[in-house]
């Protein structure tokens, strides 16, 4: 409000931002956790050494050891607990003589781990949740392989298609049974899926899908990790 008979007060505020010296140390060397954190608008991060496990982490949130997102321990291993990673197992189901000349994609009955939830069994397929470079790999097994055939083994994402081309025409005889394989670096984005896929083209409807005798075998599978 305006001020009658005299003139408006004026006040100055200085401040001098404090400097840090070369070195800071915190903690007091006795048995206690230290952290750091940011307290951001959202989201709030920490850094801080747990004390009990001698580990560094960087984590969300203002409580240390809730949601750690990377962990450093005394021998410099580098742990991302949250980072997406997964491997599924084929499912036991058997099949003979399978459909020539269309593609299948094998049924994923297990999860052995999913880190991040991103592959689905209902459909067999993963999903990218954020933008990066992703390593798949993938093996499908059948069983009386036909030596008058060809086959396709695939890795179909959004944007790509990697393929494997196995001719077998110059076998002598019928391979009792045959792993296909595949390894691919994968640029991807956040939403983009990722599937396998196998095909025999031509030859004699005689290929079976097995399963192995041995429980602890796996050689029907699929994985994945962020890695970039």
């Amino acid at each position: 409000m305006p001020f009658i008979g005299a003139d408006q007060p004026t006040a100055t505020i200085t401040s001098t931002p404090s400097t840090l010296s070369d070195t800071q140390v915190l903690g007091s060397g006795a048995e206690e956790d230290v952290k750091i954190i940011f307290d951001g608008n959202a989201v709030d991060y920490h850094i801080g050494v747990d004390d009990s496990a001698d580990t560094l982490n960087f984590g969300k949130g203002s409580t240390l050891g809730t949601t750690t997102s990377q962990t450093f321990d005394t021998n410099g291993i580098i742990q991302r607990p949250l980072q997406t990673s997964f491997l599924v197992n084929g499912d036991t189901t058997t099949g003979t003589n399978l459909t020539k000349d269309v593609y299948r994609t094998e049924s994923m009955g297990e999860e052995i781990f999913d880190t991040n939830a991103d592959f689905s069994t209902d459909n067999d397929t993963f999903t990218a949740p954020v933008t990066g470079i992703y390593k798949i790999t993938g093996q499908y097994r059948f069983e009386f392989i036909q030596n008058d055939g060809n086959y396709l083994f695939e890795l179909v994402t959004s944007d790509n298609t990697f393929v494997n081309d196995y001719n077998h025409d110059n076998l002598s005889g019928d391979m009792d049974f045959a792993a296909f394989n595949m390894i691919a670096e994968v640029p991807m984005d956040a939403g983009d899926t990722a599937k396998l896929q196998w095909k025999q083209v031509g030859g004699s409807q005689d290929v079976d899908k097995g399963s192995s005798d041995n429980p602890n075998q796996i050689n029907t599978y699929m994985s994945g990790f962020l890695i970039g």
